[in-house]
């Protein structure tokens, strides 16, 4: 049984989404909804698939499973509560949205539909990133005290018509990238334990960024409610894409990095350390890490969890909590303040997963 596709943005990502979907054995890329007519054309000249300029016509066929929306932050919830609308389940493009209500109302479409979320962190399904889950979750490390991920980088790319230059349209820098980490690192407390608050700083090089809420330079620290904490850090004044992690639990640590030119490289040099607190070992990686193959894995993924009727792997519940803990360190930063998280209710069949 092929899943069969449409997909809503044709920009730089959207495109390996595309690709994505075609190299996927059991999905079918039925349509594509592209922001103009010169990315419309290029769709056609790439792809089999029908190519609209108005995603609604996309939306009004029937023979489409599944709405794959990479489009700009702020047409995050639009379109996605339209596709829901139109009975489709959805795979979005981080982050969710840039509320949390508006997270809080796609889950409740979704639950009352009886449809599907799947959040974009495709970080879940890294083999290096994967394989740090795994190993806590076995208790390798004992119980994990401490999470800590950092990423140092080049700037980023404008977007379409510079939407991630602008506040109104991107939201802000941290629901960009650190939104995975945050991700990454509550997955990684796997439920043992809750994140309670956050402290954030940030700044960046040029005022006028600073003053539009952009911060280039992030420092965050989450306290869970058992005593763990995570850090998160981010520079965008680098260059290259090296992201680093360092987990350390009551009996061990593992250290983690990925280091390449820039985070669209299918060659990055990557490595994981398990120390077991008398000895350190590398543990093989036995896949190849990276966001443009773990957006295969995650499509191969999502595609069999839909084939099979069951929940994503990342549901709706874990997009509105990145965002929830992304707003908090904006929050953090602009206040200077540590910011108390309130608990997110379960929202329907969205908490399986």
């Amino acid at each position: 049984m092929s899943i069969r596709y449409g997909l809503i943005g044709y920009g730089a990502w959207g495109s390996f989404h595309a690709k994505a979907i075609e190299a996927t054995a059991s999905a079918e890329l039925i349509a594509i909804a592209a922001s103009s007519q010169e990315t419309a054309q290029k769709a056609r000249s790439q792809h089999q698939a029908d190519v609209y300029t108005d995603y609604t016509q996309l939306l009004m066929r029937d023979d489409i499973d599944v709405v794959d929306i990479v489009v700009p932050n702020h047409l995050h919830h639009e379109v996605a509560l339209r596709a829901l609308q139109a009975g489709k389940h959805i795979l979005l493009e981080k982050p969710m949205a840039l509320t949390v209500e508006a997270c809080e109302e796609l889950n409740r479409e979704a639950s009352r539909r009886g449809l599907t979320i799947q959040i974009g962190f495709e970080l879940r399904y890294s083999p290096l990133w994967g394989t740090v889950k795994q190993m806590i979750g076995e208790g390798q490390i004992g119980a994990l005290k401490t999470a800590s991920i950092h990423l140092s980088r080049f700037p980023y790319r404008n977007g379409a018509d510079g939407w991630r230059k602008d506040a109104s349209r991107v939201g802000n820098w941290i629901l960009e990238e650190p939104v995975h980490f945050y991700d990454l690192v509550k997955w990684y407390f796997g439920g043992q334990e809750e994140p309670m608050s956050v402290y954030a700083l940030g700044n960046s090089r040029q005022p006028a960024d600073e003053n539009r809420g952009l911060f280039e330079n992030i420092n965050t620290s989450i306290s869970f409610s058992k005593g763990g904490f995570a850090t998160v850090n981010q520079t965008l004044a680098a260059y290259g894409h090296n992201l680093t992690g360092e987990f350390i639990g009551t009996s061990g640590v593992l250290q983690a990095k990925w280091l390449g030119a820039s985070d669209r490289i299918r060659n990055p040099e990557y490595q994981l350390v398990y120390f077991d607190g008398q000895m350190h070992r590398e543990i093989e990686i036995n896949k190849m890490p990276g966001e443009l193959f773990e957006l295969e894995y995650q499509l191969e993924h999502f595609t069999q969890r839909i084939a099979e009727g069951r929940q994503p792997d990342v549901s709706g519940e874990d997009g509105l909590w990145a965002v929830k803990l992304s707003l908090a360190a904006q929050d953090s930063i602009v206040s200077g303040q540590i910011v108390a998280l309130s608990p997110t209710a379960a929202v329907g069949s969205q908490t399986e997963g």
